[in-house]
């Protein structure tokens, strides 16, 4: 899987739990941002706070079956069946 953003020092000691605080802090951040572009710029931030709980996340499947790359695809696919995308 593709990431956005370079790994933070240190991701592999952080607890997802701890991690999810950091998500829900950086979206309070975009909500209180004022303009546009700094509501775009927390909400990178926050992106960037999801991709370090997946690559959490991901370090506790090393040596498993699991591909980030088939989850993805199984998001997609749930998403598609809901109708959220515009495509065939």
């Amino acid at each position: 899987m593709y990431y956005n953003f370079p790994p933070i020092k240190n991701y592999k000691d952080i607890k997802p739990s701890e991690q999810l605080k950091k998500i829900k802090e950086e979206l309070r951040e975009v909500e209180k941002a004022q303009t546009t572009v700094q509501k775009l710029i927390e909400a990178l931030d926050l992106l960037h706070a999801v991709e370090t709980l997946i690559r959490i996340l991901e370090q506790r499947c090393t040596g498993t079956i699991l591909s980030l790359d088939v989850l993805k695809d199984c998001v997609i696919k749930k998403n598609k069946e809901r109708g959220y995308y515009d495509m065939a």
